[in-house]
């Protein structure tokens, strides 16, 4: 199992910064990227003032909770729509606990309807000796799987976070598309990623993540598997 290096991550991509001047293939490869970040923003100028209409959306249909700590580096802790964890060795998923945690470093918060479907997430973080509310995801597409997730600056919910995920079957294969755009402007969304899965069945046949930064038309890709 693969050891996810977060520092030779960064470094790869800082190489392909310096190159992507003297390669035209590459520049053209960016391109779709640098338009999807173009479509998050869309979605970023709909949704960014609309915080309050979607708690209150969600508490009037909240059924049930439950709570996890643990799943750091993990999009969604234990309910994580990334498949990363299946392919390296220090990404965990955490833990389901029966009662709300009082300390630890992450920690989560899920809500769910009548029907079972989890609906919003809240992150909570450790600083001091107390855990405060550090963001607040919600579903707000279940057709699309759209979510938007909501950091809290001094109190202030931001939308900081958008993520969407489809999935599609031919023949005996399984295709998964994981996205989540993350550190918007008005103009710009500086950080997009996204995640290609293939299952046989139950089984984990390829992942592929990409990930492409904005700001700097930089684009890294890695095959898991």
């Amino acid at each position: 199992m693969k050891e996810l290096d977060i520092e030779k991550m960064f470094e790869t991509a800082k190489k392909i910064i310096e190159q992507k001047n003297a390669d035209e293939s590459y520049l053209a490869r960016c391109k779709p990227y640098k338009a999807l970040c173009d479509e998050y923003v869309e979605l970023y100028r709909k949704y960014e003032n609309d915080y309050e209409i979607f708690k209150t959306a969600a508490e009037g249909k909240t059924s049930s909770t439950q709570y996890a700590k643990g799943g750091i580096h993990l999009h969604r802790g234990f309910y994580s729509p990334s498949y990363t964890d299946l392919y390296t060795g220090n990404i965990n998923r955490g833990r389901l606990l029966k009662k709300k945690p009082k300390s630890g470093s992450q920690n989560f918060e899920y809500i769910f309807n009548e029907n079972n479907e989890l609906i919003c997430v809240k992150l909570y973080l450790e600083v001091g000796n107390e855990l405060r509310l550090y963001s607040t995801e919600f579903l707000i597409d279940e057709q699309d799987e759209l979510w938007l997730e909501y950091e809290y600056w001094d109190g202030i919910p931001k939308l900081f976070g958008i993520s969407r995920r489809n999935k599609n079957t031919a023949e005996d294969k399984i295709f998964i598309r994981y996205e989540r755009a993350m550190s918007f402007s008005y103009r710009d969304c500086m950080e997009l990623h996204i995640e290609l899965s293939e299952f046989l069945g139950d089984i984990p046949d390829s992942l592929l993540n990409i990930t492409y930064f904005s700001i700097k038309n930089a684009l890294f890709e890695e095959k898991m598997l």
